[in-house]
């Protein structure tokens, strides 16, 4: 069957993220740690650091889960995980926030997380006639045409699917994470556009998450972290310890020329 490997792949996925998610059901909440989300790539990266890295102990660790981990931001899993209060926290893409707090009021967007983490990946040599973006993200869409006026074919699907679709020459160009980025041959395009940052990641959280004393807790190891991640030595150190991948000095250097930073969220730091 034509797609049948990439088809089995992305099915199997889902069926592991809907396993992780339902099993948070039927687990008991301590009261004394947080429970987290947070996406597997870059938008996670600081959310391991703060709790294996900086030792920050008072956030719950469920079965397989080192937090609860959201693949896919914005998927209706992940939306529901933090509708059912399992979660206080959440590192997600813009528009998932977006449609989360306009949907339940308990939920506010606290601010950025990461600039500029979404990396165009394009073949050398010439404009893409077709870009893969990750589905239900418009902020990918409008980066697109900023970056290639005059059109050119947008093409949403899952965002698992994204290195596959570039490797067999579905698409000539695709939107992903830095972190993914490194591993597709390419040319690689800051979505800064004009000097303009791209929020990637937002933090989103419960409103009366956000006046607890276990929330200003971690909010301050989170500030110590952002500052440390500014580091090069330090971020290189903690990909690897994140995703066990040996950053070289050329892949420090590169995160910088795509201009890619943490950020501390604005009212969280408030």
């Amino acid at each position: 069957m034509k797609g049948g490997p990439l088809a089995l792949a992305l099915l199997s996925l889902v069926m592991a993220a809907a396993v992780g998610l339902f099993s948070m059901r039927g687990d008991r909440r301590d009261p004394s740690k947080i429970q987290i989300g947070a996406p597997d790539d870059s938008g996670g990266l600081i959310i391991h650091y703060i709790l294996h890295e900086r030792g920050f102990g008072a956030a719950e660790v469920v079965k397989g889960f080192e937090a609860f981990t959201i693949k896919d931001c914005c998927t209706s899993a992940s939306e529901w995980a933090l509708g059912t209060e399992r979660l206080d926290l959440a590192v997600v893409c813009p528009d998932a926030a977006q449609r989360l707090v306009e949907k339940d009021s308990r939920f506010e967007i606290a601010g950025p997380v990461l600039f500029n983490s979404d990396v165009l990946v394009i073949r050398p040599g010439g404009k893409p006639a077709k870009v893969g973006i990750a589905h239900r993200r418009p902020y990918q869409e409008s980066l697109v045409k900023k970056r290639f006026p005059g059109g050119c074919e947008i093409v949403p699907m899952l965002p698992a699917g994204l290195p596959y679709a570039f490797e067999r020459g579905i698409v000539d160009g695709v939107v992903v994470d830095i972190l993914k980025a490194f591993g597709i041959p390419g040319e690689r395009i800051s979505s800064s556009v004009s000097g303009a940052d791209l929020v990637a990641y937002v933090l989103v959280a419960r409103k009366d998450f956000m006046s607890s004393p276990l929330c200003r807790r971690f909010m301050e190891s989170y500030e110590r972290a952002v500052a440390e991640l500014g580091d090069t030595g330090v971020l290189a150190r903690a990909v690897e310890e994140y995703r066990e991948i040996r950053w070289t000095d050329r892949e420090v250097e590169e995160w910088r020329a795509l201009k890619v930073r943490f950020a501390l969220p604005l009212k969280a730091g408030a």
